[in-house]
């Protein structure tokens, strides 16, 4: 009722909320009991808008490529259409939309860069309103690997580093990630110039498979590469390996009697050993070292307590056992070295 004046105008503003089809019934009475009704029904429309849809194609285009869009607008009357581009010179902000509302473009090389292209609609009611989509012309950003160094294969204990090199884009920070489960690798290994240095440590052996992303700013523009970096234990590092076969010792070998080495094919444990170890650090929680301690006590070459932990005794018998063994005398269990001890 409050929608009425005294003299029966009828004004009203609908709401957002309003948006569909009313039907309103206006009944009019006197102090006589006298009535009489009308109805009248309105549509209320929804806010001018405009959307864009069937991009073509997703991502990045080449120069001389067909970058193309619909643009559907809802709620105008006859609306008319202008285009603008963040891109300096842009030659898209000279296409003109067909009658469907479909964009074209066809960008040639002086337009390579990031394009935010808005089309703005309004009708001589006064509405109006813009929808952007954004695209980049060009390659885009990439990355590289440049100057690695030693190789892709390196000994655990030396340093490997190598600098990533960005194309189409300045990146602002780096960050990796590492395939190989408990590496020591971290983002403290990149820089915010790209350069990449790491020492992999006896726990590192195996193929580690690095990727490297660069990226600007928080949600700006990225990048990604990887890099294959294989650590080598000594074993792997050192040639010629023996043959498994060999079960006898040549006599330029001298062994002092107190600490004979035995030639047998096995000591009896039926323990298997698997894993890598080295002076200060094994890759188990100690068992592998308590039996390799074990299993040399057995031997005559270890004299020391078994405590499991792989020191200076442990490493001095290790290398006694090698050069019986004509094994390169390194002092870490590699391949060569468990393929002995497991005989």
């Amino acid at each position: 009722m409050n929608d009425f004046d005294p003299g029966g105008n009828f004004s009203w503003v609908p709401a957002a909320g309003d948006v569909g089809t009313h039907t309103f019934t206006i009944t009019a009475t006197d102090t006589s009991g006298d009535s009489a009704l009308t109805t009248q029904t309105i549509t209320v429309m929804p806010p001018p808008s405009i959307s864009i849809s069937s991009v073509s194609p997703q991502g990045n285009i080449m120069p001389g490529a067909k970058f193309s869009f619909v643009v559907t607008a809802t709620g105008f009357t006859n609306p008319s259409y202008s285009i603008g581009d963040s891109f300096d010179g842009s030659s898209a902000s000279t296409v003109v939309l067909d009658p469907s509302g479909n964009f074209a473009w066809t960008p040639d090389v002086s337009q390579d860069g990031d394009h935010t292209i808005t089309i703005y609609a309004y009708d001589s009611l006064g509405h109006s309103s813009s929808a952007s989509r954004s695209v980049e012309v060009g390659a885009g950003p990439t990355l590289s690997i440049l100057g690695l160094t030693p190789g892709p294969s390196v000994p655990f204990g030396t340093t490997t580093s190598f600098t990533v090199g960005a194309m189409n884009f300045l990146p602002s920070a780096f960050s990796l990630s590492d395939s190989f489960s408990g590496t020591s690798l971290g983002n403290t290994n990149i820089n915010t110039s790209g350069g990449f240095s790491w020492v992999p440590r006896v726990s590192d052996v195996g193929v580690h498979v690095i990727s490297i992303k660069g990226t600007v700013g928080a949600y700006g523009k990225s990048a990604t590469t990887t890099q294959v970096i294989t650590v080598l234990g000594p074993a792997m590092s050192t040639a010629p390996i023996i043959s498994p076969t060999l079960t006898t010792l040549t006599p330029a070998v001298a062994v002092p009697a107190t600490q004979a080495v035995s030639t047998a094919s096995a000591v009896g444990d039926g323990y298997v050993f698997k894993n890598f170890m080295g002076l200060g650090e094994d890759t188990t929680d100690g068992t592998d070292v308590l039996e390799l301690q074990k299993h040399l006590s057995i031997l005559g070459i270890y004299t020391g307590k078994q405590t499991g932990y792989f020191g200076p005794m442990t490493e001095a018998a290790v290398k006694k056992f090698q050069r019986a063994r004509h094994i390169p005398a390194t002092g870490f269990v590699g391949i060569a070295t468990r393929a002995e001890l497991n005989k």
